[in-house]
């Protein structure tokens, strides 16, 4: 048996769906499967299901040209949503540099991971200050809007929606106001508990402006009774299930965080004279100068700020399960995972 599901080919309004299904045949020339079309209309939102064989070479290059993915073909033909499972995040702890800027290059070298949005958040020790906006890093942030983020600590954010929809307010980083002061919030992941956490809140009167699961991250950050943001982040870590890499900006201090399972990945670079950066991979790194220090574990917080860098556990590791496509397609070939290149991976992975 083979099942996969992917959107092959698209028209307006309509949603052409195949479902591989079967045992694979060989009738002496090509090796063949049994497949679903499904085809779905935006417009009467009816379906067409025919039954029939294709090529398993054509089956397999549409599968992983496609990706995996869920069968949601409503949702899809509201916002045309493909396999959208990864985001790029940023941050950097570093006094005397132009952290904007920095940010800028690493949000650059992980436009891989996220086309439709970018943003950086910036303190300089008593306020933030934010520039979001729809479109690619270069696009976004010019030289007139660097020049307005003035600061000694940022984290970034590029966009490749997981939840909500593609629009502006679903931008990240994401601020709100906490018992400590303000903090800003961006995150890589997938929440699975989103809508029960976020009905929670609602019930107690908490507002949200968006429609994304990293807004529950961060108002329920806020909500917790304590003025300590590392406690805050531990108590809200054990309130979450599912993937969730994240940097957190307050007017002090960069904080990391990673799931239990370490599903997205994080790591820590440091640059000359004790200053340190967080990022999804580390091709953000060498773009920026940073040099490797190690991955962010699972389950840890990281917390950066004038006293240096410490961790704890926010929850104990559950094991390490970080997703096999970081390996195969959502990381850039020169990004290092668990000591490993991964353009060797991938040649690796071609071998007998």
């Amino acid at each position: 048996m083979f099942p996969c599901l992917y959107d092959d080919k698209r028209a307006k309004n309509v949603h052409r769906y195949t479902m591989m299904y079967g045992n694979c045949t060989n009738n002496g020339t090509t090796l063949t499967i049994a497949c679903l079309k499904i085809s779905y209309s935006a417009s009467s939102k009816g379906y067409t299901i025919c039954r029939g064989t294709m090529p398993m070479e054509d089956a397999l290059a549409d599968h992983f040209d496609a990706g995996l993915r869920g069968f949601n073909p409503e949702a899809d033909a509201e916002d045309g949503d493909t396999l959208k499972e990864e985001c790029g995040i940023f941050g950097v702890y570093a006094p005397g540099e132009d952290v904007a800027r920095l940010t800028f290059f690493g949000l650059f070298s992980l436009q891989h991971r996220g086309q439709e949005s970018a943003g950086i958040a910036v303190s300089d020790g008593v306020h933030l200050r934010m520039h979001k906006d729809m479109g690619l890093v270069a696009q976004v942030f010019k030289e007139d809007v660097l020049a307005r983020l003035p600061g000694h600590i940022a984290i970034g954010h590029t966009r490749y929606s997981t939840t909500g929809s593609s629009v502006l307010r679903n931008a990240q980083p994401l601020h709100c106001v906490w018992g400590g002061g303000t903090l800003a919030v961006g995150h890589n992941g997938n929440l699975i508990n989103a809508a029960v956490l976020r009905t929670e809140l609602e019930g107690q009167g908490v507002p949200f402006e968006t429609s994304n699961d990293s807004e529950v991250i961060a108002r329920l950050i806020a909500a917790q009774e304590t003025e300590n943001l590392e406690e805050a982040v531990a108590r809200t870590m054990n309130r979450l299930h599912g993937a969730y890499s994240l940097v957190i900006l307050s007017e002090n201090s960069l904080i990391g965080v990673r799931d239990p399972f370490g599903v997205r990945p994080l790591c820590i670079g440091q640059l000359d004279g004790g200053r340190y950066v967080l990022a999804s991979e580390t091709c953000a790194l060498n773009t920026v100068g940073a040099e490797f220090v190690r991955e962010v574990a699972p389950g840890e917080i990281v917390t950066i700020d004038e006293s240096g860098l410490r961790a704890r556990q926010g929850m104990p590791m559950s094991r390490h399960a970080t997703c096999m496509f970081e390996f195969i397609y959502f990381a850039r070939p020169d990004t290092a995972l668990y000591g490993r290149e991964l353009h060797q991976v991938r040649r690796r992975m071609g071998y007998e």
